[in-house]
This record gives C-alpha cells, sequence and structure tokens, in this order.
C-alpha cells in the first residue's frame, strides 16, 4: 500500500511548479484563532520526505476542533492523555492518529500552549 500511495503522489504533483509550493509557514501561523487558521490552510501544501521520496499535497479541506467545548475534539472536556498531549502543545505540532485501525489523521495544533485547539 505505501508503494501505491507514493505513486499516486507522484502523479498528483507532476503539474505543480516548485514555486507553488516553495513558501513555508512560519510558528505565528498556528498560534491564532483556530477557525481562521483552518480556512488559511487550504490551499497551501504540505510536504513530507519518506524514503528518500517528497511527498507534497495540497490541503483541499479542513475540520476546526475548538477544544475542551467542542464534542468532536479529543480533549473535551479537558481530556488529557498520553495520546491528545500533542494537542496541548503550542501552535504549529501535528496530532496525528489511527482511526478504525487503518487510517492515519494528522490534526494541525492551533493557538497557545496549553490550549487544545
Amino acid at each position: 500500500y505505501r508503494k501505491n500511495f507514493i505513486l499516486l503522489f507522484n502523479a498528483i504533483l507532476q503539474p505543480l511548479r516548485r514555486e507553488e509550493y516553495s513558501e513555508k509557514t512560519t510558528e505565528s501561523f498556528y498560534k491564532r484563532d483556530t477557525l481562521t487558521v483552518a480556512r488559511e490552510l487550504i490551499g497551501k501544501y504540505i510536504s513530507h520526505t519518506v524514503n528518500n521520496q517528497k511527498l507534497i499535497c495540497r490541503i483541499t479541506e479542513t475540520e476546526a476542533y475548538t477544544g475542551i467545548h467542542d464534542k468532536a475534539c479529543h480533549a473535551y472536556g479537558g481530556r488529557h492523555t498520553e495520546r491528545t498531549e500533542a494537542l496541548y502543545l503550542c501552535g504549529g505540532y501535528a496530532y496525528v492518529f489511527l482511526i478504525y485501525g487503518m487510517h492515519y489523521c494528522m490534526n494541525v495544533v492551533t493557538e497557545q500552549q496549553g490550549t487544545p485547539c
């Protein structure tokens, strides 16, 4: 499956020009209101290198989980576990978790440290 995943990204990347995805976000970009960051992430690119293969994809959809009062957020009700530790870090970290035993999801942590958004 991983090999097919890499090939799929290669197919998608071919029409992209480097200047379309060369600008990096700064730490301050993520230390803002969750809803604002979620809207502004759309259209940005995320990259990761696996086995010397650079994977780049464009963010086309986001969801915003707004912390301890949001029932869809893993930190709802102040839940603070080893699994959710990343949500309590400062904006700019990734919270990656496995769902249904088969898919990985990545949340972008926003706002200030201690605010699980």
